[in-house]
């Protein structure tokens, strides 16, 4: 057997292998605070987050009881390490205007794939919420 590396052969072997590992890392790399919080501030908590006099139903995403607690229709919102039984992930990449979150009947813009992927990754991670409360000293990692 002949293990005689040439260049091209190992630039084809780099080549090959680099988006396995850039995928891996990136999907490894999924922070909370860092990653999924700016997008749940920004795109889920007009309706869904803390403020009494915009929140449409009982599913928050800034209270761990209430993000990961059974819908009204059965399923649930978020299914630590199960994106696919997420309804979250199901209503944020529904093509149905009416379905789709944030409601795209409401003028809201769909979730850029980047955004979407980062809340894959984070479910499939097991969903690691931060809970913050009034005092920042009080913040848990759950």
């Amino acid at each position: 057997m002949n293990w005689k590396i040439t260049v091209r052969g190992f630039l084809g072997l780099v080549v090959s292998v680099w988006p396995l590992a850039a995928g891996e890392a990136a999907q490894a790399a999924v922070d909370f605070d860092r990653d999924v919080r700016p997008i749940l501030s920004e795109r889920c908590f007009t309706c869904h987050g803390p403020d009494d006099g915009t929140r449409v139903n009982a599913l928050r995403f800034d209270e761990e009881d209430a993000a990961f607690a059974r819908l009204a229709n059965g399923g649930f919102a978020i299914v630590r390490g199960n994106a696919r039984e997420s309804v979250l992930l199901d209503r944020v990449t529904s093509n149905d205007p009416v379905r789709r979150m944030p409601p795209g009947y409401k003028g809201f813009e769909k979730l850029p794939e980047k955004e979407i992927e980062v809340l894959r990754s984070w479910i499939e991670q097991g969903a690691t919420l931060v809970v913050r409360s009034a005092d920042p000293s009080e913040a848990t990692r759950r």
